[in-house]
């Protein structure tokens, strides 16, 4: 030390000058210089002294605080000493364990207690361990589970980090560490356990740890090791309220498995346990509260993401480099979403292809190199002289072997992940489908649903006789379906026979429609429609086709090539061939019998239904009334149920998958011995069910009478209807030809929030939006009412009444929670879906909403404005009246309807007497020409398309204003503008209302007489009138518009 410092302060002053002989020499200087030195010397000798002696010094303080430990934390200590003892394989004699470590052991007289230090039971210490052999580790895993024997509370102990000992052991546990793995499956997870022992680990996995609360479920499915029986073991002693545990951020078990990093037929297995083990067995279907993991969701970018959404949104996150790579070459999201598409049906097509999906997961790379594993036998080594030639070029191409597998590697890893996707997609959505209400699978599967995708399809409440096919398929034309549909179901229906109607699918089948076959045809339309639409699974199918039915032939026409789970076809004496070649996956079958005994045993022969693979449950119907005996319906019964002969399932190659029973009836004469038959046991249960003379059917298009009230037979003169229906028929040129040129797309969207909209209505072909339903079946099937059907007729009056006023809109149907109450007479609306409808409107981001009703906030119920009663405290009244237009009845001089408060209303329009205009010849379904209306609803319907047909004013004009290049004229910031109400009152204002003495009618005539006026001289289609018409509305617009 002394040595290196001198130096140092040699050599540090010659460094700063520039030469030694430079240098003057001066002896006082030089002596001074050696003092110095010296001086430094020893003060440096003195420094390292005392060095040494401070560590010294500091070397018995570590040994006094070791002994301070060792005295202040013996028990940790000796937790460290057994762990040693252990590995040093110090323990001789295992044949009296209770003695080694039972509670009145005396070898370790703190085994069962915890550090003061670390608050580590045993237990920890035998999990932390990580550098044990494979020997030692055996002996851990025996030691651990010892202890868990005799003192069980150590598994669900914490330590000061709240972790328990098996939560420790699966931290940072990855498919490398087989050691920890081992010690794990060893010590708590055996072979066999005992009951007690399956409790005391269901209570450890149960444990919620860390600062996050995660129990083992949650860590091991985060972290995703390798070893999946170990997994599945976890899962399988997991207790439900284990599976369906949330930590601090809303994680479930099932959200960790469904990471798309994890996707592998081991998932797959382990998605089905969690699901199964978790879901409640009460058979409730309750939206308010969660049931299960499976209801679960978590927040990921701002958005709530179930289970289904977050495997989805996993698989975008790790393919989203990929996909923006691949985005400049395709060009488009569509284009990339289609490619995506592609690749997860293709994965789902190998993976119904056993032999597919084995080449894919087992087949070596043919590139592999010098990793192809070496084929059995001999192998001649290398030679020294084989080496000298071929070294450089071997070891060149052994690099470029390696780089070619790792990517064959990563790229076959991909492929199989993506095999496994549409797997595991399926079978979350299968099983929600199958369990969940419609509202909950949709929110299970879509989020909000922005999209509007159907997940079903009921026909009730639309036209059964002389349906028009081609309507039908125009104002379908937008809905869309998910591949699988929850259910469908079609009332006898007939078509209009008038032209063959379209559709890509149906066009193959033209020959069978032509044929002379005397059953009918016309669910042949409707079923190739479905296809079109890209439906390829029905969960439950129903087909009320007892009357007049269709052929087998046409039947299997229609169902091929859809998978049908739940068939419920209501036709007499089915074809079981027919059912066998439409309906191959087929798990519950509902049959009809006729009395017809050679069809009964063919149902019930092995080569019949019950070659249906999947085929679970029958349900037999028949009339005890008629000739059908109940002795034959037995004995069918018996013979379904009789497991089938070992041939007949021999030659299916379906032994493997049955369970074998033994049946003890074969005896022989001669010792009558009873020797038991290994036979396959039949999966497939019998239900007889009682049915009545002529299968009675829910009356399909029946709807009430409408809840706006007729009037009286006279017919009364509105001024303000017939200035707008004048209005509109000179601007109908105008309109026809903005359509068939550059104003595409001018519509203004309409929320209609009511009881449906009548869908099959001519009038209303590209006039109605996919709508949205809130209203539910309270009988117990979960369904959802249709927003294509309008019960009561109110909703499909009120979409004519908006139209009447501006044919230019488009009407977003949403149907509430009606229901008649048997005290009252009016209709009563659940506030519930009134609010989830105001929702869905501002999703759609429609431009006025028309809420035809009101909610009584203390009852929880909404009932139809007609009566003309408001109060303060209905909804959305309490909500905020300068939100939103109140409005009331007016006669048609103006006046206001004898029940309408005119302190309450802010405008009034006519609401008494009112008829359908039907200039064109349409007719409503449920409506007669000549019918009057009165009630607030009718008047609330024609302000909503008086509020749209303002809209649509400013979007021409703004459109007029650009193709004309006016600097002063209107622009799309004044089209937002009127959506504020305090702009829309200005217009209407300008519009007429605010004149004595009825300052709240709104008389329109005023405004519009003079353009209508105009608009008769330019009605032609030339590009002169055209513009002219557009710059007439313009000139409306901008006397409405008040500009900023």
């Amino acid at each position: 030390m002394d040595n290196s410092m001198d130096k140092e302060t040699e050599v540090q002053p010659s460094s700063q000058s520039s030469t030694a002989d430079e240098q003057e020499y001066d002896p006082v200087t030089a002596n001074s210089t050696a003092r110095d030195n010296e001086t430094e010397g020893e003060d440096d000798d003195e420094e390292e002294a005392a060095d040494t002696e401070d560590e010294e010094d500091e070397d018995d303080d570590d040994d006094e605080d070791d002994r301070q430990s060792v005295d202040s934390n013996p028990i940790h200590i000796e937790l460290q000493g057994i762990v040693k003892s252990i590995k040093g394989f110090e323990i001789k004699d295992w044949t009296d364990p209770a003695r080694l470590f039972g509670k009145g052991a005396t070898r370790w007289l703190h085994i069962g207690e915890a550090s003061e230090k670390t608050g580590d039971c045993i237990l920890h210490f035998l999990m932390k361990d990580d550098d044990a052999t494979p020997e030692q580790n055996k002996e851990l895993a025996k030691t651990f589970k010892l202890i868990a024997k005799y003192h069980p509370r150590l598994l669900t102990l914490p330590n000061y980090e709240n972790m328990t000992p098996l939560y420790i052991a699966l931290i940072g546990l990855d498919h490398l560490d087989r050691l920890r793995v081992s010690r794990i499956k060893r010590s708590l997870f055996p072979a066999k356990l005992s009951e007690r022992a399956e409790k005391r680990l269901a209570k450890a996995i149960a444990t919620p740890c860390g600062s996050q609360n995660q129990n083992c479920l949650h860590l091991a499915l985060k972290n995703k090791f390798r070893d999946s029986s170990l997994l599945e073991a976890m899962v399988q002693l997991a207790s439900q309220k284990a599976i369906n545990a949330r930590d601090n951020s809303n994680w479930t078990s099932l959200h960790r498995a469904v990471d798309y990093r994890h996707s592998s037929e081991d998932t797959l297995k382990i998605v089905r346990q969690l699901i199964a083990r978790g879901e409640s067995r009460c058979g409730k279907f309750d939206d308010s509260q969660p049931r299960s993991t499976f209801d679960g969701y978590v927040t990921m970018d701002r958005e709530e993401l179930f289970v289904y959404e977050y495997h989805l949104k996993t698989r975008a996150r790790m393919l989203a480099p990929a996909a923006s790579a691949t985005s400049s070459k395709l060009g488009s999201r569509k284009d990339v979403a289609r490619e995506d598409k592609k690749r997860i049906e293709s994965g789902e097509r190998q993976l119904k292809d056993p032999k597919k999906a084995a080449e894919t997961q087992e087949q070596p790379s043919k590139d592999a190199g010098d990793e192809t594993p070496p084929k059995p036998g001999l192998a001649r080594a290398n030679t020294s002289l084989q080496r000298r030639t071929d070294g450089r070029a071997k070891l060149k191409h052994s690099a470029d072997s390696r780089k070619k597998s790792s990517k064959n590697s990563s790229s076959k890893e991909a492929e199989r992940r993506e095999l496994w996707l549409g797997q595991i997609r399926e079978e979350l959505k299968l099983h929600c489908l199958r369990t969940r209400s419609i509202a909950q699978a949709e929110r299970f599967l879509y989020g909000s649903n922005k999209e509007g995708i159907q997940l079903y399809f009921d026909y009730n409440g639309l036209p059964t006789e002389n349906a028009d096919a081609v309507t039908f398929y125009d104002n379908f034309k937008d809905t869309r379906f998910d591949e699988v549909l929850q259910y469908v179901e079609f009332p006898p229906v007939r078509l209009w026979k008038t032209e063959i109607p379209r559709g890509e699918t149906f066009q193959r089948h033209k020959d069978l429609l032509q044929s002379k076959s005397g059953g009918r045809k016309d669910l042949l339309f409707f079923f190739a429609w479905l296809k079109d639409k890209k439906v390829k699974h029905i969960i439950n199918l129903t087909v009320h086709d007892f009357v007049d039915p269709h052929d087998d032939e046409v039947i299997e026409a229609c169902l091929t090539g859809f998978r049908v789970d739940v068939l419920d076809w209501l036709k007499p004496d089915l074809d079981p061939e027919m059912l066998c070649n439409a309906f191959p996956d087929v798990r519950e079958l509902h049959l009809r019998w006729g009395g017809n005994n050679a069809i009964l045993r063919a149902w019930g022969e092995p080569e019949g239904l019950r070659a249906l693979k999947n085929l679970e449950h029958v349900y037999l119907y028949y009339n005890e009334a008629s000739d059908c005996s109940p002795a034959k319906v037995e004995r069918f019964k018996a013979r379904f149920e009789m497991p089938a002969s070992v041939s007949a399932l021999a030659k299916d190659g379906d032994l493997e998958d049955k369970e074998s029973i033994l049946v003890p009836t074969i005896t022989r004469e001669a010792d009558q011995v009873e020797q038991p038959l290994n036979i396959p046991k039949t999966r497939i249960r019998v239900s007889i069910r009682q049915s009545q003379t002529g299968e009675t059917f829910r009356e399909a298009g029946a709807i009430a009478s409408p809840v706006v009230a007729p009037g009286q037979s006279t017919i009364t003169v509105h001024k303000w209807l017939e200035s707008i229906d004048t209005f509109n028929d000179k601007l109908r040129t105008l309109m026809t030809s903005l359509r068939m040129n550059s104003h595409k797309g001018d519509e203004v969207r309409v929320a209609l929030i009511d009881d449906g909209v009548d869908f099959c209505e001519k009038e209303f072909c590209e006039k109605i939006m996919h709508g949205k339903s809130f209203a539910y079946c309270q009988h117990g099937n979960r369904r959802e009412k249709q927003w294509y059907v309008s019960e009561l007729g109110h909703g499909t009056v009120m979409a004519h009444m908006i139209l009447r006023v501006c044919p230019m809109a488009r009407i977003y149907p949403i149907k509430l929670d009606t229901f008649r109450t048997p005290k009252k007479k009016h209709m009563e609306i659940r506030t519930v879906s009134a609010i989830q409808g105001i929702e869905a409107a501002v999703r759609n981001e429609v431009q006025v909403i028309a809420c035809l009703g009101q909610s009584n906030n203390r009852t929880k119920k909404r009932k139809l404005p007609d009566e003309g009663q408001y109060s303060g405290d209905h909804y959305p009244a309490a909500w905020g009246s300068h939100k939103f237009f109140r409005i009331g009845a007016s006669q048609a001089d103006g006046h206001p309807y004898s029940r309408v408060p005119v302190n309450q209303v802010h405008y009034l329009f006519p609401g008494v007497d009112v008829v359908r205009a039907n200039k064109r010849g349409i007719k409503l379904r449920i409506l007669e020409d000549n019918i009057a209306f009165t009630g607030s609803s009718v008047s609330t319907a024609l302000a909503a398309g008086l509020a749209a047909l303002v809209l649509w004013f400013a979007i021409i004009g703004a459109k007029y204003s650009q193709d004309e290049n006016q600097t002063d004229g209107l622009d799309f910031t004044d089209v937002k503008k009127l959506q504020d109400i305090k702009d829309m009152k200005q217009a209407f204002q300008k519009l007429g209302a605010g004149r004595v003495p009825n300052d709240k009618f709104i008389e329109i005539w005023s405004v519009l007489e003079r353009p209508t006026e105009s608009l008769k001289d330019h009605h032609g289609h030339n590009k002169a009138d055209v513009r002219e018409s557009r710059r007439i509305i313009f000139n409306l617009a901008r006397n409405l518009v008040t500009k900023s």
